[in-house]
């Protein structure tokens, strides 16, 4: 991702702080711009369409190069069709992942 082997129509967002935050700023070391939500609020995602089903074994997040914006906490979901959608789990299958940007959490999900 990080190269531009993927186009950056394959880049999606539930929302976008306008021509310098739209998703595929999101690549890392961009150092000039980043994807930052267009509001605040939980509800607000980032999504990366890899183009064939592959295994992610490690993701990486960096804030805005310039400004003091980045997001605090995440988790992981995957799909095969964009439609069904389901969360990053822990070993057991019984927590989901979720990310932040200080400590990795798993949050106890019984509806993952």
């Amino acid at each position: 991702m990080e190269n531009g082997d993927l186009p950056d129509q394959h880049f999606t967002s539930s929302s976008d702080g306008g021509p310098e935050k739209v998703p595929w700023k999101s690549r890392l070391n961009n150092d000039q711009a980043a994807w930052c939500a267009g509001e605040k609020n939980n509800e607000q995602y980032i999504q990366v369409d890899l183009g064939r089903s592959r295994t992610v074994s490690r993701v990486a997040t960096q804030g805005h190069p310039s400004s003091a914006f980045w997001v605090t906490s995440y988790r992981l979901a995957y799909s095969v069709d964009g439609i069904f959608w389901k969360n990053a789990l822990d070993e057991s299958k019984s927590m989901v992942r979720i990310f932040d940007y200080v400590n990795l959490l798993i949050v106890n999900n019984p509806n993952a």
